[in-house]
């Protein structure tokens, strides 16, 4: 297992990315939000309800990756075979 540990704050607002890199992680970020949005719309219609509950939302995202904040107050997050930690500091 491939373990990432880094700082979430440097990532989201402090790491020197150039315009196009900044473009396409914002690019991927939408596309992300719009795959949970509509999967757990779609599962809620499905259901026959009115209203997307966070039971919809938590599976659609279970669909790109998991999540668990362990003992410490760590969060382990999976994307496919990667697993990075998130540092309680870090957030």
């Amino acid at each position: 297992m491939l373990c990432h540990h880094f700082s979430v704050r440097n990532f989201m607002y402090g790491a020197p990315l150039d315009e196009a890199t900044r473009d396409y992680k914002n690019q991927i970020q939408k596309q992300c939000v719009e795959f949970i949005w509509y999967t757990a719309s779609d599962k809620a219609f499905q259901a026959g309800q009115k209203k997307v509950t966070p039971l919809y939302v938590k599976a659609a995202i279970a669909q790109l990756l998991l999540y668990k904040q362990d003992d410490d107050g760590h969060w382990q997050v999976k994307v496919g075979t990667h697993t990075l930690q998130i540092d309680f500091h870090d957030y």
